[in-house]
């Protein structure tokens, strides 16, 4: 899938699945619409939309930063039980969209973020034969959720999910489900361009 994003909003100008054109006036997450998107943005933006007012508003220290994405994605609530993986996804949704856009001081913070979640785990994977570290959290029944970095630069790069039924291989001894999605960016200044 390639997604097209305005630099402002973050909202979608172009998404081709597949190199067939789909419709960008769709929800962005699950449960949303088109319509919450477009409030979200006017209002500033979020980690889902991290417009440029949005990366200009968090703060640079590691502990207020968790706090104000806390705040913004849960309302202030702490992150429920068997939903441990919601902050790495609320992190890589951030990165999925910002990361060229970072400040250094806004990188180091994030990353400081992610390196202080309790239960936190890494392993060496290989996509598309790009090295990378999956950094993330189990959630009690084993699932992995986790966010991809480049071995080489150090910077976000992707994400990965691992799937297991209950904590166990899949049934068969089948290796657990894996889904992994590497993440290219680009400044393309006319989304009418085919290449």
């Amino acid at each position: 899938m390639e997604t097209w994003f305005d630099g402002q909003t973050l909202m979608p100008l172009r998404v081709r699945t597949d190199g067939a054109d789909t419709s960008v006036d769709g929800p962005d997450e699950p449960g949303s619409t088109a319509e919450d998107n477009r409030n979200i943005v006017a209002a500033g933006g979020d980690p889902t939309f991290p417009t440029p007012r949005f990366l200009a508003s968090l703060p640079t220290e590691p502990k207020a930063l968790r706090a104000r994405l806390d705040e913004v994605t849960y309302g202030g609530l702490t992150v429920r039980p068997g939903r441990e993986w919601q902050p790495v996804v609320q992190l890589w949704a951030l990165l999925s969209r910002a990361e060229p856009r970072l400040s250094p001081e806004l990188r180091v913070a994030l990353y400081q973020v992610i390196a202080g979640l309790p239960g936190l785990v890494a392993s060496e994977v290989t996509v598309d034969g790009r090295r990378c570290w999956a950094v993330g959290l189990k959630s009690m029944n084993g699932d992995l959720t986790a966010i991809l970095f480049d071995q080489r630069s150090g910077r976000a790069a992707g994400h990965r999910r691992q799937r297991s039924v209950s904590g166990t291989p899949a049934p068969g001894g089948a290796p657990p489900t894996v889904s992994q999605t590497l993440w290219t960016f680009a400044v393309v200044p006319d989304t009418n361009r085919t290449e």
